[in-house]
């Protein structure tokens, strides 16, 4: 469901905002992972707070649900995000918005995790040695999404890739590939999201796929 986002004053045109930062902005989203056979269901709520100024520069910050702070500027290149306000963020989604337009930003495991319960110990399967850097490439403009909240047209996709061989070969892994694709709908934002994270030899695989559910202001 979608309240009061598309509003548009008299008769003037503007340009779409594909990544609104207002503070009152709430969005949620259904989180579905799954690592080898396990499957895990969840919902994402992030909720747009009020701008702050530091060091001359505007922050607009938002929080989940559970108490967790994203950071997000807006530049002249493109959005910007940071999980530490205290640490420059890295270009989440590039300005102007042209396709086969492409910029590198880091990435770590987000959804196979650094350790993981299946192995005795909880120990260490996969020792990267420092973050993952992912090419990333706006592949479309047009795209047709539909989801949960709703069916979205002139989507911007934006596919990010990236290969890192582990520092250490642990239970014969030698690398790890990470595979993403964003749709960003005109005035509303990420409205969906999939995520694929697997080994080479192909002994562990993680997916991920965030759909919105709603966005509303409050």
């Amino acid at each position: 469901m979608i309240i009061g986002i598309l509003a548009v004053a008299g008769c003037e045109r503007r340009a779409p905002d594909y990544f609104p930062l207002e503070e009152n902005l709430v969005y949620e989203y259904s989180i579905v992972q799954q690592v080898n056979e396990e499957r895990h269901q969840a919902i994402l709520v992030i909720a747009g707070l009020p701008a702050r100024k530091i060091r001359d520069e505007i922050i607009y910050p938002r929080i989940t649900a559970s108490g967790e702070m994203l950071y997000f500027q807006r530049k002249a290149g493109g959005i910007y995000y940071s999980g530490d306000i205290d640490v420059a963020g890295h270009l989440i989604l590039r300005y102007p918005l042209v396709e086969n337009a492409t910029w590198h930003a880091a990435s770590d495991i987000s959804v196979l995790k650094r350790r993981h319960e299946s192995f005795a110990g909880g120990e260490a399967f996969i020792s990267l040695g420092g973050m993952m850097s992912l090419t990333y490439r706006i592949v479309g403009l047009q795209d047709l999404v539909q989801v949960p909240a709703g069916r979205f047209a002139y989507c911007v996709r934006v596919d990010a890739t990236g290969t890192m061989p582990v520092a250490e070969r642990t239970r014969g892994i030698e690398k790890f590939t990470i595979e993403q694709t964003e749709w960003y709908a005109p005035d509303i934002g990420l409205v969906k999201m999939t995520r694929k994270e697997y080994t080479t030899p192909d002994k562990i695989r993680a997916e991920m796929t965030q759909e919105l559910i709603a966005v509303k202001r409050e």
